[in-house]
């Protein structure tokens, strides 16, 4: 009789319990990195942010809110087309977001011009 960490655990994998958990644990630790890594670009982001409010303070009634979102698109945008070599498909994947919403962002940021009939 095999041990139990030897025998196959799944048809469909072929993998022993010992490699299943190997993976397992590949795969915690690198949600565990991206999500240390998203925390700590949310902290880079709200000094930012709180330095760039900063900077502004005695200017009242500015769209705080869409001057931020607008300043950080940009180049959020401009490095996803560039890692996606220009394609707009890929791009919007990487982005999360749907082709026709980045397509529209392109245009708004000068990135492209309005194709619109």
């Amino acid at each position: 009789m095999q041990s139990l960490t030897n025998e196959k655990i799944n048809d469909n994998t072929g993998l022993t319990a010992e490699e299943a958990e190997a993976r397992r644990l590949a795969q915690l630790r690198a949600r565990l990195n991206s999500r240390e890594l998203a925390e700590e670009f949310a902290r880079m982001v709200v000094a930012r942010v709180e330095a760039y409010v900063r900077d502004l303070e005695g200017n009242k009634g500015l769209p705080l809110h869409e001057m931020i979102v607008t300043a950080a698109e940009r180049p959020l945008l401009k490095w996803a087309m560039d890692k996606c070599e220009g394609n707009q498909k890929k791009a919007a994947v990487l982005l999360g977001i749907n082709r026709n919403t980045l397509h529209k962002k392109l245009v708004f940021h000068g990135f492209l011009k309005d194709s619109s009939f």
